[in-house]
């Protein structure tokens, strides 16, 4: 078979094919928001039903964060098989997901390249159009994250990470240099964690601070613009925990972060006591009913 890609469009599936045509080959699934192997957000290969590779992606949304998904991809050829079978994202006509779309397959270099029958992406290559299901309706597809959810939140347990300790990857925070208290005070930003990154101030604080405040802390840190979030945007977010390599070995979401002494509360499948290296951020979130709360904007936190 070699490599065989399936790309469809929204409302589509490749269930019903994969029953019929995948046979022995592995399966890359290349579609965070996939929930049919176990929960969303993250990318598989799997051996039968077995994964035998399984990353940290944190969103259901493929064009969030594309640099992940040909990171992943890269690592994941390194084990998968030479019978190869992967099933992309549902595509959308957008400049981000067309040149992603590209860029992978020109990473593959697929034996074939089957699409939805009507497919109205412009890409390289010869396209095979196959007749497929229509994919279940939204709200049958949310149930079975929620399931899937649960069913990863029953496997967690609650930690403590120092976050002074940790490599943060996925966020705005811990990616600059944090201001000490008593720079803060002359500043006026008393009570918030500020970090210079570049030319921003980023500052987590539920206090409200003057115009005049702000204007002078960005002149003296000489930054141009200041970014304010609240300490509760963080509730909720999926993340896992990583080697230095990268290799993740527990995923879970954070319950809160006390920035005063910089330590966050993490439910995660990982058995504690452990030590975090590397703690990633994604942008969707839940909460402990395995309820889905939303995406973040890109870099908010």
């Amino acid at each position: 078979m070699g490599r065989t890609v399936l790309l469809a469009e929204s409302g589509y599936t490749w269930r019903e094919w994969l029953k019929r045509h995948q046979g022995n080959a592995d399966l890359l699934v290349l579609d965070p928001g996939d929930a049919s192997h176990g929960p969303a957000a993250r990318i598989r290969v799997l051996r039968g039903e077995r994964p035998v590779y399984d990353r940290f992606y944190g969103s259901l949304d493929p064009q969030k964060s594309p640099h992940l998904l040909v990171g992943a991809m890269i690592e994941a050829l390194e084990i998968a098989s030479p019978n190869l079978v992967i099933q992309l994202y549902p595509y959308r006509v957008t400049p981000v997901l067309r040149q992603t779309t590209q860029l992978l397959l020109q990473l593959l270099k697929p034996d074939r390249l089957l699409v939805n029958q009507g497919f109205r992406g412009r890409l390289h290559g010869v396209l095979e159009e196959v007749e497929l299901d229509k994919s279940l309706p939204p709200a049958v597809m949310a149930a079975q994250r929620k399931a899937q959810w649960l069913s990863m939140i029953e496997k967690c347990e609650e930690h403590s990470v120092d976050l002074s300790e940790t490599n943060l990857s996925g966020s705005r925070l811990g990616a600059g240099d944090s201001i000490g208290e008593a720079r803060k005070t002359k500043l006026g930003l008393d009570g918030a964690y500020v970090e210079v990154s570049g030319t921003t101030l980023y500052v987590v604080t539920d206090a409200e601070f003057s115009d005049e405040v702000v204007s002078r802390a960005l002149d003296v840190t000489h930054c141009s613009r200041a970014h304010f979030v609240s300490p509760s945007v963080y509730e909720g977010v999926l993340c896992s925990f990583a080697k230095p390599t990268g290799e993740d070995f527990g995923y879970g979401f954070l319950k809160s972060v006390d920035f005063i002494n910089l330590r966050a509360q993490v439910l995660c499948t990982a058995i504690p006591p452990v030590p975090v290296p590397m703690l990633k951020l994604g942008s969707l979130m839940i909460d402990e009913k395995g309820n889905e709360l939303g995406e973040m904007k890109p870099w908010q936190v």
